[in-house]
């Protein structure tokens, strides 16, 4: 369903090259949709929790995607 280890503005990031402005607007979104989830379905936003799911929502950003919350926890129960 989702591509769980791959997201090219993070990738790009970890290789040491700078981000575009498209790409820095595509990463803040990311990180903004992501934690809306979190806080909304109670989840303490740690590391761990934060980064079992980056990698679903950059996924579902870039693709200009949206699932219901209850899609979202079905698929992470799963991975």
């Amino acid at each position: 369903m989702f591509d769980t280890k791959n997201c090219p503005p993070y990738e790009k990031l970890s290789r040491g090259e700078p981000l575009n402005q498209s790409e820095k607007k595509l990463l803040a979104d990311i990180v903004r949709e992501e934690i809306k989830f979190l806080l909304r379905n109670q989840i303490l936003p740690t590391p761990k929790n934060y980064e079992r799911r980056f990698y679903i929502f950059c996924n579902l950003v870039a693709n200009g995607q949206k699932l219901e919350d209850s899609a979202l926890m079905e698929f992470y129960n799963n991975v």
